[in-house]
């Protein structure tokens, strides 16, 4: 499936957006995913229920942007890089033609969603990856200030 034919919601790229720090994360430390792996990550810090976990997961899944495990693949992470050059793009021009549609997504939940899961992760075990997450924020509101969001 090529990019241009993913349109994700705001949940399914907050999801996308999380396993890519889980996924980093591990890279950098492996051992440290639970048994039950990201889903259990994700639902056992309150990011999602795991109904929610589920329906986005395989959302995801079907669009092959993680694998079976959840993990992260290539296209998920060229996915989240075209989405946040394309909001780039939009606050240069808002007239500018896109790769990927956003029209699904809600720029100021997204940041809240993002937000909150900072609130729920335990820090002190992924302190390592506080600067993907503070990188993907200081974009997000880069992106949502200049759209006159914020």
């Amino acid at each position: 499936m090529k990019l241009s034919d993913i349109i994700l919601t705001t949940d399914e790229l907050h999801l996308l957006i999380t396993i890519n720090a889980i996924t980093e994360f591990d890279k950098e430390n492996p051992g440290n995913i639970p048994f039950g792996g990201i889903h259990e990550i994700v639902v056992s810090n309150g990011i999602m229920k795991a109904d929610e976990f589920d329906k986005n997961a395989n959302s995801l899944m079907d669009c092959g942007l993680i694998d079976e495990d959840y993990f992260i693949n290539e296209d998920g992470k060229r996915y989240i890089s075209v989405f946040l050059n394309e909001l780039d793009k939009k606050i240069e021009d808002n007239n500018a033609t896109c790769e990927i549609s956003c029209n699904k997504i809600d720029l100021n939940v997204l940041l809240e969603k993002i937000k909150e899961t900072a609130e729920n992760i335990n820090w002190n075990e992924v302190r390592d990856d506080l600067a993907k997450w503070t990188g993907i924020v200081a974009s997000l509101v880069k992106i949502m200030q200049g759209v006159g969001l914020l």
